[in-house]
């Protein structure tokens, strides 16, 4: 199952492969549902996936923030390649971008993805929580 509990389990694959990923976790992210959960696994699983493709050898940092009472954000950020810019490679470039996109508008989140002043690439979702369901009254 896809969840927020296990995206430590996708970032142990990615460090299993060699690659330098750090993991931070603030907040429990209670007021996230299965579907929105679902997003935030995705997202972090294509992003981890794009920084393989495309700075293999930069250490990335995925970061889930449930702090806020309102909004969980969840963050993947790359450091820039140390051996450079990637060549480009055709095929099907910027659909991951697109159906991350999609998928966050689905939950009514928004994502943003792009390049940092160093060099480096975060994407970053941002989902609102939530409300609590009121506890259901006994009718009798």
């Amino acid at each position: 199952i896809e969840t927020l509990a296990t995206v430590p389990t996708l970032v142990a694959t990615a460090r299993s492969t060699g690659r330098d990923v750090e993991l931070r976790v603030r907040g429990a992210g209670d007021g996230i549902g299965p579907l929105a959960q679902l997003v935030v696994y995705r997202m972090v699983q294509e992003a981890l996936a794009n920084a393989a493709r495309h700075a293999q050898d930069a250490p990335c940092v995925v970061d889930l923030d449930g702090t806020a009472a309102d909004t969980f954000v969840a963050s993947v950020r790359n450091a820039p390649a140390a051996s450079g810019p990637p060549t480009p490679t055709p095929s099907r470039d910027g659909f991951g971008l697109l159906g991350m996109r999609e998928r966050a508008a689905l939950v009514g989140g928004r994502l943003d993805a792009g390049p940092d002043r160093d060099g480096g690439w975060t994407v970053r979702l941002s989902l609102p929580s939530e409300p609590p369901t009121p506890p259901r009254k006994e009718t009798e």
